[in-house]
């Protein structure tokens, strides 16, 4: 099993976190348009999820790039 660092944990904690966001902007652009919402809201809506989307995307490949800090070994000690 690979470790990782802190900081991958946080990452991915980050982008399921950005992608639980623009889920619920996905199911108010939707709601919008079936409600009949016109003009550009619903594009700038649907904008922003498309950035949300790709913000937790990178955030993933981010992630994805961190490696586990190297853990010190200490010197053998010589035999006598």
């Amino acid at each position: 099993m690979t470790r990782h660092s802190p900081q991958f944990q946080v990452a991915l904690i980050a982008a399921g976190v950005v992608v639980i966001i623009g889920a619920g902007l996905v199911f108010v652009l939707v709601a919008g348009v079936l409600d009949g919402v016109r003009g550009i809201g619903p594009v700038l809506l649907g904008g922003l999820a498309v950035g949300v989307f790709a913000l937790a995307a990178r955030l993933v490949v981010v992630a994805r790039s961190m490696k586990a800090p190297e853990r010190r070994r200490r010197p053998r000690p010589r035999p006598r």
